[in-house]
């Protein structure tokens, strides 16, 4: 057993066993072809009063995670995964999911105490209802929220392809310098490992988000990238980029959960996504839009 994947084996099944339990379907089940979304007027009717009212929920994000959600091509639209997840979710509750565009630091930061509060709060910064993050960021960057996970993918360890440093997996990481997220799990298992490195220790390079943490290792300013194999899995399928990277290491043990962010008053809203990303995995458009975004052998699957 891997040292820094031991470390923290107990915190990533429970994480892990959070996201299956809403995504991923029974071993051995049929699926079917998935119907057309079309709403559900139970689903709908337990939306918050003022979500109705206007018939939008506003969502923050940093667009800076491909596949997950970036920028397109016309540097306007926002693409991805999760835009394509929040328009399902749209159609089957009735309401439409609005992305927002926000700096790193912002996504998280504008979630009001509960939905429908004012604009800024007074802080200047604009208030969301909801805001696609992983599991482990709001604590990490000392709010409170309760993550919505739809997804689940393993940490990989990233090289520049034509570039010999000598890394060769998570736990040979000791003298170089590493980029990564800031506010990630990623985060942590880097300094644990770097207790097991002495003097040496890891250059652990902390940046806003995951596409400047990439762009680190693009330059070469970083010997290797620690990020999420959603991304990973991306960039070695890009005809534009497979050429450029390589995959030197990849641990299911220590899963990167993507979700929803609310508001910690908001449990009804919670459960009232949890239950709809359900309907929509039954109906079979959850792996409708895996294949879409070629994240179907990225996202860990469960082993029961």
């Amino acid at each position: 057993m891997r040292k820094v994947r031991a470390t923290r084996r107990a915190g990533a099944a429970l994480a892990l066993a959070a996201a299956l339990a809403v995504l991923v379907p029974a071993c051995g089940a049929v699926q079917s072809a998935p119907p057309a979304t079309a709403v559900d007027p139970a689903l709908h009717e337990r939306l918050p009063p003022d979500v109705l009212e206007r018939g939008v929920v506003r969502v923050a994000t940093d667009a800076s995670h491909r596949p997950l959600s970036s920028f397109d091509a016309d540097g306007r639209r926002v693409v991805g995964f999760a835009p394509d997840l929040l328009a399902e979710l749209g159609r089957l509750m009735g309401v439409r999911f609005e992305l927002v565009v926000v700096p790193p630091r912002q996504v998280l930061a504008g979630l009001p105490e509960r939905m429908g509060e004012g604009d800024s709060g007074g802080t200047g910064i604009p208030r969301f209802d909801v805001a696609l993050t992983t599991a482990g960021a709001p604590a990490a960057a000392g709010l409170h929220a309760d993550v919505v996970p739809f997804l689940a993918t393993p940490t990989s360890l990233l090289v520049q392809r034509h570039t010999i440093v000598g890394v060769t997996d998570l736990d040979d990481l000791c003298g170089f310098v590493v980029a990564v997220e800031r506010d990630t799990a990623q985060v942590d298992v880097l300094r644990e490992a770097a207790l097991d490195c002495g003097e040496q220790g890891i250059r652990v390079e902390e940046f806003p988000s995951n596409a400047d943490a990439l762009l680190q290792l693009r330059t070469r300013q970083a010997d290797a990238l620690v990020t999420d194999h959603a991304q990973a899995a991306h960039l070695m399928t890009n005809p534009r980029t497979r050429s450029h990277y390589r995959v030197m290491d990849t641990a299911p043990e220590l899963p990167v959960v993507f979700g929803v962010a609310v508001p910690p008053s908001d449990f009804r809203f919670r459960d009232l996504l949890t239950d709809a990303l359900a309907e929509l995995d039954e109906r079979g458009t959850y792996d409708r839009l895996l294949r879409r975004w070629h994240l179907s052998e990225a996202v860990l699957a469960d082993e029961g």
